[in-house]
């Protein structure tokens, strides 16, 4: 468990961001949980929470749009 979460935290804005992408262009997956899940490291202050609105909108979906 202690490695999923320590992946969690080093990896979170890159999980956003590729799997808003993938969830407005080809695959048909919520991209609601994966933001649920990325808010965990903001509640524990390891991550601000402007940074997964930066790779959700601006990241994942303005590059979907773009393509």
């Amino acid at each position: 468990m202690d490695g999923l979460l320590l992946f969690l935290m080093t990896y979170v804005s890159w999980l956003v961001v590729c799997w808003v992408f993938l969830d407005l262009t080809v695959v048909p997956v919520p991209s609601e949980i994966v933001l649920l899940i990325a808010g965990c490291p903001s509640v524990s202050g390891h991550l601000g929470p402007g940074w997964i609105i930066l790779a959700a909108v601006p990241g994942g979906a303005l590059l979907a749009d773009w393509l």
